[in-house]
């Protein structure tokens, strides 16, 4: 598993980000309020994982911006 992601990241990530893409897509053209906090919930979660694997290197140790993702 883990050398199927070493030789497939790149593929990964864009596969990742078409798909978020398209959930924004979809999620701003619809009146819904439900559906924009399912995927805020999910980009948090995402935001997590990410911040396990790549450490804040911010002077200081601040934090990441949380607020990117929202509007």
């Amino acid at each position: 598993m883990i050398e199927f992601i070493k030789e497939n990241w790149a593929l990964i990530v864009e596969i990742a980000l078409i798909v978020y893409a398209i959930a924004k897509i979809v999620v701003n053209l619809t009146p819904s309020e439900k559906d924009n906090l399912i995927l805020t919930k999910v980009v948090e979660f995402v935001e997590k994982i990410i911040d396990l694997f790549i450490p804040n290197l911010k002077k200081g140790g601040g934090v990441h911006n949380k607020n990117l993702f929202k509007k």
